[in-house]
């Protein structure tokens, strides 16, 4: 379990890598956008099928490790995005959904984070119910930190198999 940095109590509900630097009062600071991505990393995601445009395929968990960080991050970062907009990470893989991090600024040094936090070869089953769990309650406790017109963009990538047993 990482270190929980943040002074607000109820985000340490979450058990994840928080910034040090999070108000301890939501209206000290507030955020213009949450970017969540919860991406799939269950054994199903080793499957080596998605097509490169210069021929030949690679890992489907490799794709979404692409699209996150090309995609997303670097186009988000040189298109000005702020470190007033923030970013979280859920992860499905070993029969569970964990959250590596929350409400990072969307900065440059966030890449590298992301990227060792997407690391590591995919396992296990991935159910969806953890994640969406994860999600509502990430949503809830970080509501108050975002600004009356700010928006929460929610990224969920999967190969589209959950393993839930319903």
């Amino acid at each position: 379990r990482k270190e929980l940095t943040c002074k607000d109590a109820r985000l340490r509900e979450l058990e994840c890598e928080l910034p040090r630097e999070l108000p301890a009062s939501p209206s000290d600071h507030q955020f213009l956008a949450h970017h969540i991505f919860v991406v799939d990393n269950s054994g199903s995601m080793k499957k080596c099928d998605v097509k490169l445009a210069g021929g030949g395929e690679q890992q489907r968990s490799e794709a979404v490790r692409n699209v996150v960080l090309h995609s997303c991050l670097q186009t988000w970062l040189s298109s000005g995005a702020t470190p007033n907009e923030r970013v979280s990470l859920i992860k499905l893989e070993a029969g569970t959904a964990r959250m590596p991090f929350a409400l990072f600024p969307l900065e440059g040094p966030l890449s590298m984070r992301m990227q060792i936090a997407l690391s590591g070869e995919p396992q296990g089953h991935g159910p969806y119910l953890p994640a969406l769990k994860s999600l509502l309650e990430l949503c809830e406790l970080a509501e108050p930190y975002l600004k009356d017109s700010a928006y929460t963009q929610v990224l969920f990538l999967t190969d589209g198999k959950p393993s839930d047993r319903m």
